[in-house]
């Protein structure tokens, strides 16, 4: 077996990435330069102060709830990552990235971040970059997020390439403008518009304009952080949680999405709780059947909720939006013409029901129902997609105000 090289030379005379060896080797004492560190924001915003650059996180979760999930890092990290190291190229003759020492999860978070850099800077494809950085690094697996497993590798599915080749596609269809990488205020003003999204609403564009995704609003609305909005539809108006009528849009036989369920096991359908082949009428608060608790994250989804943590315990960003819209509002200004919900009406953590949809449809906004129920991270089946796919049609075309939303319970 050929011996692993300690320096792999990425650009001729340029650039190197050092996976083996994550202090610099001979030669490369002044031009080295630890990944986590070129995540930092070179311009600091209320939303990006107090964040621990290279460090993944899910904005409104704590770090315990995420459970053995390490990664790949948050695309404001990515975005900084390119700027610092278009900058270090620019003032260095050449320049080598390394990561902490005996760390595998933070060498795998850095070959996704190098490969952004030769992605989206500098045009390689993503099998250019599989073929200079090696069959090590770009295997290499995440956890799956709010992982509860421990550190065993067997059942991750996600590789340091699928991340690389997801920005490849970014950067062809112009879903990334990389020209946000030409200068520090360039990349300020692209992060700040991508963490006010995130942390008032819990919501982010896959494909700018076309298709966003976002976790249940009402879990949002719930969080006590200022920094979130607070009303799903608006101040003024009474939130029913419980739908009114049903739409055309709505699942006309819940039981074709539904699990089949042993003795005792239970979950949320849209008329009740299921148990069994049994559907239970609800009260108008969603609480579940006397004498039962709501499902466990076992029983009904292998996610967590948001942190609902008293004020006085939170890490608030400086800059916080008391004053923000409703969530049918940001809706709407975002050009939102379908909302298609993927999880049940109550599931394990959620402070109340989720929504009526009947307030979406009022305000001409569509609504669609998919439940998908997360057992060790839920699929949806061949027919639920095929139904999207129908619903979809003149949706997500560019046009302005055909886009599409999709939210589970936990974003």
């Amino acid at each position: 077996m050929a011996a692993r090289p300690e320096v792999i030379e990425l650009i001729p005379h340029r650039l190197y990435w050092l996976p083996y060896k994550p202090l610099a080797p001979r030669g490369f004492n002044d031009c080295f330069a630890c990944a986590e560190t070129l995540c930092e924001a070179r311009l600091q915003s209320g939303k990006s102060q107090g964040r621990s650059p290279g460090k993944y996180a899910v904005p409104h979760y704590s770090s315990k709830a995420t459970g053995f999930a390490f990664g790949p890092l948050s695309l404001d990290q990515v975005l900084w990552f390119c700027r610092n190291l278009d900058a270090r190229m620019a003032s260095s003759t050449k320049v080598a990235i390394g990561s902490p020492p005996r760390d595998d999860e933070a060498r795998s978070n850095t070959a996704v971040l190098i490969g952004a850099y030769l992605i989206l800077r500098c045009g390689w494809t993503s099998g250019r970059v599989f073929n200079a950085m090696g069959a090590d690094d770009a295997n290499a697996q995440f956890a799956c997020s709010w992982d509860r497993k421990g550190p065993l590798v067997q059942g991750r599915t996600l590789r340091v390439m699928d991340c690389w080749a997801g920005l490849e596609q970014a950067r062809l269809h112009d879903w990334i403008d990389t020209s946000c990488l030409d200068s520090d205020e360039d990349t300020a003003y692209v992060v700040d518009e991508y963490l006010d999204m995130v942390h008032t609403y819990d919501a982010s564009w896959v494909v700018p304009g076309q298709v966003m995704v976002s976790s249940d609003p009402l879990t949002t609305a719930c969080d006590p952080n200022p920094d979130t909005f607070k009303d799903v539809f608006t101040p003024t108006s009474p939130r029913s949680p419980i739908r009114s009528k049903k739409t055309d849009l709505e699942t006309e036989n819940p039981s074709e999405t539904t699990p089949r369920l042993g003795p005792g096991q239970f979950y949320t359908t849209h008329t009740g709780w299921a148990i069994g082949d049994t559907d239970v009428v609800l009260d108008n608060d969603m609480s579940p059947p006397a004498g039962m608790s709501p499902p466990s994250e076992i029983q009904s989804c292998d996610t967590v909720c948001k942190e609902y943590t008293p004020l006085s315990r939170m890490e608030l960003p400086e800059s916080c939006c008391p004053d923000s819209g409703s969530f049918a509002s940001f809706l709407r200004s975002s050009g939102i013409r379908l909302v298609v919900r993927a999880n049940f009406m109550y599931e394990a953590g959620m402070p109340q029901a989720s929504y009526d949809a009947g307030h979406l449809v009022e305000r001409g906004i569509r609504h669609l129902d998919l439940p998908v129920p997360d057992f060790d991270g839920g699929l949806p089946t061949g027919g639920d997609i095929a139904r999207l796919i129908e619903s979809c049609q003149g949706c997500a075309t560019g046009c302005s105000g055909n886009a599409v939303a999709i939210h589970c319970k936990g974003g």
